[in-house]
Formats: C-alpha cells, structure tokens, sequence
C-alpha cells in the first residue's frame, strides 16, 4: 500500500436568497395576460371603421389635413397648460354618427403634451362658451358623462385622466405613455372603452352601464400643442 490516503471533507453552503426587489426585477412577464389582451385588442379592431374628421365643426384655431385624418392647433400660442382653461374649444368632431352597433378607431398622439379625445353626444355641437361653465365649475367640468361626453386626456405632459361623472377627474397611472390610442365604442352596451395600442392594447378606461340618448360623434381636441393628433386607417 502507497503511502496514507489523504481524505479532504467539503462542507456545501446553502446559497443566500436574493432580496425581494431583486427577484422581482427577474420575474418573468405575465404572459398569460399579455396574450388575452392582445385576443382583446384583436377582437375590437375588428369593428375598425374609417373615421375622417369634419371640417365644418373644427375650431378657427385647428387646421385640418386635405385628407381629413389630421388635425394640429396653429392658433397664437397661450400661457397656462392648456387651452381648455381659456375662453375658446380647440375641438374637431368625426364626420361619422353612431347610434347603434359596435364601432372603433385609432388615433397617433405620439410627441404631444396634451390632448383629449373621445366621443361626445353629436347634440351639443363642437363649439361652446367656456363663460358659461366657469361661472359653476371649472373648465374640465365639461368633458364628462352627464354633460354629454365621454373621454380621456393628457394634461401637463404627464397627467393622464378619464373625465368621470366627479370632481376632480380620474388620475390614470399609464406604465408606458400611449402614442396611439384605441376608442371602442359599443352603444347598446353603453361603454366606451380605451386601449394603449403601444402597450399591445392593454386597457387604458373604459365608461360602461351608459344610456346614450342621442347619437354619439367621435371626439378629438389637440390642445394648444401643435403636434399633430392623427387619425389612422383601418388596421394600419
């Protein structure tokens, strides 16, 4: 026999657990959602109908493209955030009229700072006096349900809100900014929905359990931002 036999003795550590935010950082997304989101967001794009704007309701401070599918403000520029808080709309409505079925569209607001968009009752017209309104409430009383419409905006660069029967309206929290946004519109269910084309169609807002009394037009106002808001064609 060789020699004694050398015998080493290896004693294994059980490994440190990772914090709880470094876990998460490494957590698979869920993909499950992701994929019934995107079966949603499918399903609605199929009720995409082609929306053009009309000229004949567009403020004096918007010009409309020849093609009626983009709008921009170009009148002389204002202080404050917005131009919902001075005397004038800077609304277009859609030259399209829904009263029945299920209907869609998609809009590009990539780049802007502020923006409101929707549908709202084709009865009020897209012109009004804010005098009226700031007499009883303020400017963003006006965009909600009882007054006739439906819709979501961005105000400040940042602050996404739905315009709620409430004062004040709905902060959205948005994990990735909206650059095109889905409306979805099914009038004998009474909802209008909003959907982040730009993060797969997730779920923005939706207005549900409405009674609409009149026939309801597409909504839009760029704000006084004079990136354009763009209407895109069907499944484009």
């Amino acid at each position: 026999m060789c020699g004694s036999e050398r015998s080493e003795f290896w004693t294994l550590r059980k490994p440190e657990a990772l914090p709880t935010k470094l876990r998460s950082m490494f957590r698979a997304p869920d993909l499950k959602r992701m994929l019934r989101v995107c079966r949603e967001l499918t399903d609605v794009q199929s009720y995409w109908v082609d929306v053009t704007l009309n000229p004949h309701t567009a403020n004096l401070n918007l010009v409309l493209a020849k093609n009626r599918r983009q709008v921009r403000f170009v009148g002389a520029k204002v202080s404050g955030p917005s131009c919902l808080e001075k005397h004038y709309d800077c609304s277009v409505l859609g030259s399209q009229h829904f009263s029945s079925g299920k209907h869609y569209w998609e809009v590009d607001v990539a780049k802007k700072t502020a923006w409101i968009l929707g549908v709202c009752s084709n009865s009020l017209g897209p012109t009004f006096s804010f005098n009226h309104f700031a007499q009883n409430h303020s400017a963003y009383s006006r965009y909600q349900p009882q007054s006739g419409y439906w819709v979501i905006g961005l105000q400040h660069n940042h602050e996404y809100r739905a315009y709620e029967d409430s004062s004040p309206s709905l902060l959205l929290s948005m994990t990735v900014p909206p650059r095109r946004v889905g409306v979805f519109l099914d009038y004998e269910a009474g909802t209008v929905s909003f959907y982040n084309v730009t993060n797969h169609g997730f779920p923005i807002y939706t207005f549900s359990k409405y009674y609409f009394p009149t026939t309801l037009c597409p909504y839009f106002n760029p704000c006084n931002c004079v990136i354009p808001m763009t209407l895109r064609r069907p499944s484009s």
